[in-house]
């Protein structure tokens, strides 16, 4: 899906994200995801790996308190954590311009990563048990976020804070991780295909999806898709049309997720099933008179409607029951090093 011309008139630097990405190699690619995995993995398992890592981001936060010296004494505090995120968050996007897919993965990567030693950092404000690098006098040197949370009130919490910032580094990190991991599947897929074996990709760019059809029916997990259209769509539409078929499909793929989801997690029966519901419904809607009179199922406007549309009844997904009773004690088990 190319950058709408309207956006593209008015900020031409824009046009370069409708290019195609730079080609990566099948052994680039499966040689990168081990490399994410053993990295992932070694941190999950108590490992240093990622400390070496992280000693390159130590003078760049300590540049960070130099650099924003000029602002005040709250800008200074703030800006070593500032551009110890800033650094690799602008280089992802620089790569992102460049349409280079392998920077754009390792910067991505390692902002996310910067958020474990920092949520240690935060959760160690009060007892400042940690040794720490400062520049400058350290008799003189106070604990970047003991000034911080002192000052907004937030003290007490401090250990709260910083394990929901490392859940969110886990949840960058690991999501990236599945990104590559898809990204692999098609790749072994085309290499089946090369010796003549029908082998179709699990996912088909998804997030390139204009309408929330194409997303289920063309573009996500199409080995489920066909199995259902099989043996659930194809005979329930010759009794009962294509609407009844569609709808009875998505009730399957909820009653299914609530299998897996709410049964293990003792709560939150009959959000996924509703999610799914919500699916169907967006479905009908976009095939509609109005639907189609709007613009959705095509352009930006079905792509961003189709976004929204699996975004936010998302909460039924994953809900709280969910969170809380598996990924929750997942999360605090990798989280503690």
């Amino acid at each position: 899906m190319g950058i709408p011309d309207s956006l593209s008139e008015r900020f031409p630097f824009l046009e370069a994200l409708g290019e195609e990405w730079e080609s990566v190699s099948r052994l680039a690619l499966a040689g990168w995801l081990v490399f994410y995995v053993v990295l992932v993995v070694n941190t999950i398992f108590h490992g240093t790996l990622l400390q070496w890592f992280d000693l390159v981001f130590v003078p760049i936060h300590e540049g960070g308190h130099l650099l924003f010296r000029f602002f005040g004494e709250w800008m200074t505090v703030v800006g070593g954590t500032f551009l110890q995120l800033f650094v690799p968050f602008a280089l992802a996007l620089y790569f992102v311009f460049q349409r280079q897919s392998v920077g754009t993965t390792f910067c991505t990567f390692f902002f996310f990563e910067q958020f474990l030693p920092i949520g240690i950092y935060m959760a160690d404000a009060r007892c400042e048990c940690l040794q720490y690098v400062t520049v400058g006098d350290a008799e003189n040197a106070e604990h970047d976020w003991f000034y911080l949370f002192s000052h907004t009130g937030m003290l007490e919490h401090d250990t709260q804070i910083g394990s929901i910032v490392r859940v969110l580094g886990w949840i960058g990190m690991i999501g990236l991780i599945f990104v590559l991991h898809f990204g692999a599947f098609h790749l072994l897929s085309c290499a089946w295909r090369s010796y003549g074996i029908e082998a179709r990709p699990l996912m088909n760019s998804p997030l390139r999806s204009v309408s929330v059809s194409e997303f289920w029916g063309r573009r996500w997990n199409t080995a489920f898709r066909d199995l259902t259209h099989r043996f659930l769509f194809r005979p329930l539409a010759s009794k009962f049309g294509p609407r009844w078929a569609i709808a009875a499909g998505f009730v399957f793929s909820g009653l299914v997720h609530d299998l897996v989801i709410s049964l293990p997690a003792r709560g939150g029966y009959g959000g996924p099933t509703l999610f799914f519901v919500v699916q169907a419904v967006a479905i009908f809607f976009e095939k509609s008179s109005v639907g189609k009179a709007i613009g959705l199922g095509k352009g930006w406007r079905g792509w961003f409607f189709t976004m929204l549309v699996l975004v936010i009844p998302a909460y039924g997904l994953f809900h709280p029951p969910f969170i809380r009773n598996i990924i929750a004690p997942f999360i605090h088990a990798v989280t503690r090093r």
